[in-house]
């Protein structure tokens, strides 16, 4: 069977040609698609002077994806960019994003847009292709959409990195039932890759290289010449190359190099006679729907790998499945009208979820829930579900007697965690916490690893913490630990609630520990009686919180308040509080610059700001010493 050859190669006067195709531009029809890709078989080595070189997937990768979409006159394709999203975990990572509609206008393809009637978009596609585009590849690389799916395109590249850092193509078909997009038939996606080093050549000479196949070395029926490679001064040159094809019997491979200005400085490398083997990339496509919300829409129920979109109405109840991850996309929910038929969250979720944002979302729940509800067990704190929060657009999430993400009013519903690791995270609450539990509830621990978190509890009495427990006037309150390791985070109160702990204790209210290592936080608590970092103001049951550190990592903690900027309020109880390593004393509490001689690492300093009142209070800057 014929063998095409598809190179890339080291010379370092080599320029890349032949990956520039125009790329079609302008507004277009677009669908969402998210995609796995998993190692097929074994990783690819690039043999260099010093040692290996692994394929791998690393961040900033991109799968460029382009299929073909059937029974359309004039013709129709689906092709773009799908972007890295989560960790490789060393066999699979997943890509997604959006797919442009190109209709064919003459000899091009142009912006258009396509009805897929509710079906699965890739199902009606043929002759899809991958290309895993490696970040070193920046914007370099393109497809021309004008040609045919699986047209061949001889490339050079400057060096043997390169093949690393520009593109591996896999080729299938779509299957909705099993590998949707995989290695296919021998002749459309079997690229086994070869790598090539060399020395003896003459020092810095160029020299033409040709791919040779045959039987044998003695019956070499096809020929492809693949550019100019230049050896360095030590007459060693690298190269690498994929080739298109695959044989189950054995065939000689091997390349012939001549010294452009002297025919007789000859160099012949083999590859042996052996049969290929493919070493590529299966890129699965990924279940999941898009599910647009409108004013009509009632129950819906995301699963896993759905996308959710739209703006609902007042009877609009949106529910997260269990273990499920899901991506919000400009959604919005605030209509959910304050009455006893329609008491639910914004978005529930049914137990551990992780949702993905992008674009600009706002989720308001009823004003006895949560904006996102995540449940938690006010009986046993391990049975606790845990909410991810991730991605890189903006979710406004509110409510009133609920938290804006957490638990809602009473202890039927009870907080589970929160985990908050990307994203633009607007929260607010009165008498519930803006993430935490809600008024005269629970809710287990929160940790903040980025992101930018603003928190603004608007209660200007009895009011729930900015970050942590809610109001407790009649029936206790309380929330896990809390831990801060990254991120930019305002935390901000105006009733009777700590920024970062309690909210006002009318019975008992509890937090657990606080740990803020790294990040920049702006805690502030505009009363009279609560701390900035700590407990909110006593009425009449206990405020209690867990031991407080801030670690030697952050960039800044600023806290402001009238009162303790770190650590309890007036009658509270905490544990030990331990900044940059030294256990704070009662009067450097109270007053922090006083503790600056026992700090290694970092230092206090001291100003005022104004409060919504227009007076003065205390600023108090945490920061590294020069």
């Amino acid at each position: 069977m014929g063998i095409l050859a598809l190179v890339l190669f080291a010379a370092v006067s080599c320029e890349v040609g032949g990956l520039e195709p125009e790329q079609p531009e302008g507004p277009v029809g677009k669908i969402q698609v998210k995609m796995g890709a998993k190692i097929q078989s074994t990783k690819s080595t690039v043999i260099k002077k010093d040692g290996n070189r692994m394929l791998n997937f690393d961040e900033g990768d991109r799968l460029y994806v382009r299929g073909l979409i059937t029974g359309t006159s004039p013709q129709k394709i689906v092709a773009g960019y799908l972007s890295i999203d989560g960790v490789y975990d060393g066999t699979s990572v997943t890509f997604q994003g959006d797919l442009d509609i190109f209709v064919k206008d003459g000899g091009a393809y142009v912006a258009g847009t396509h009805d897929f009637e509710g079906n699965e978009p890739l199902e009606q596609c043929s002759d899809i292709l991958g290309i895993l585009v490696h970040a070193g590849a920046g914007e370099s690389f393109t497809v021309d959409a004008s040609s045919k799916v699986g047209s061949y395109t001889t490339a050079v590249a400057t060096q043997v990195e390169d093949l690393m850092t520009k593109c591996l193509p896999v080729y299938g078909y779509y299957d909705n039932g099993s590998i949707p997009l995989s290695v296919g038939d021998a002749d459309d996606c079997c690229h086994p890759i070869f790598n090539c080093a060399l020395s003896g050549l003459t020092p810095e000479a160029t020299y033409t290289l040709v791919y040779r196949k045959g039987d044998d070395i003695a019956s070499i029926d096809f020929t492809q010449t693949l550019g100019i490679i230049t050896a360095d001064n030590t007459g060693y040159v690298a190269f690498a190359c994929y080739v298109s094809g695959t044989t189950t019997a054995k065939e000689y491979h091997g390349f012939l190099l001549t010294n452009t200005a002297d025919d007789t400085d000859v160099k012949i490398t083999s590859l042996g006679t052996k049969a290929l083997t493919s070493k590529v990339y299966n890129v699965t496509r990924a279940a999941g729907s898009l599910i647009t919300l409108t004013a009509e829409t009632g129950d819906v129920t995301l699963n896993d790998n759905d996308v959710l979109t739209g703006t609902g109405g007042a009877d609009t109840h949106v529910t997260i499945a269990d273990g499920a991850t899901v991506t919000l996309k400009d959604v919005t929910i605030d209509s959910i009208p304050i009455d006893g038929n329609h008491q639910w969250a914004g978005i529930t979720c049914e137990g551990n979820a992780r949702i993905i944002i992008e674009g600009t979302n706002t989720v308001k729940g009823h004003t006895r829930c949560a904006g996102i509800h995540v449940p938690g067990d006010n009986g046993n704190p391990s049975n606790n579900k845990t909410l991810i929060i991730d991605g890189t657009g903006t979710l406004d999430a509110s409510s009133s007697s609920g938290a804006g993400i957490g638990g809602g009013f009473t202890m039927s519903r009870s907080g589970g965690n929160i985990v908050i690791n990307g994203g633009t995270i607007n929260a607010t609450s009165s008498i519930g916490a803006c993430i935490g539990a809600g008024f005269e509830s629970i809710c287990g621990n929160i940790t903040i690893n980025g992101g930018t978190v603003i928190a603004r509890n608007t209660g200007k009495s009895e009011g729930g913490a900015g970050i942590g427990s809610g109001c407790s006037k009649d029936v206790s309150n309380r929330c896990g630990d809390i831990s801060i390791t990254g991120g930019t985070i305002e935390a901000t109160t105006v009733g009777q609630g700590a920024a970062i702990g309690t909210g006002f204790g009318g019975k008992d209210n509890s937090c657990g520990s606080i740990s803020i290592t790294g990040g920049t936080v702006v805690a502030m608590a505009f009363n009279f009686e609560a701390s900035a970092i700590g407990t909110g103001e006593i009425g009449e049951g206990t405020q209690t919180c867990g031991t407080i550190t801030i670690g030697s990592d952050i960039t800044s903690v600023i806290a402001v308040t009238n009162y303790t900027p770190v650590g309890p309020s007036e009658g509270s109880i905490c544990g030990t509080v331990t900044i940059d390593g030294h256990v704070m004393t009662s009067a450097e509490m109270t007053t922090p610059t006083n503790s600056n001689t026992n700090l290694q690492n970092l230092q206090w300093a001291y100003s005022t700001v104004r409060d919504p009142d227009d007076l003065d209070v205390p600023k108090w800057t945490l920061t590294r010493k020069p």
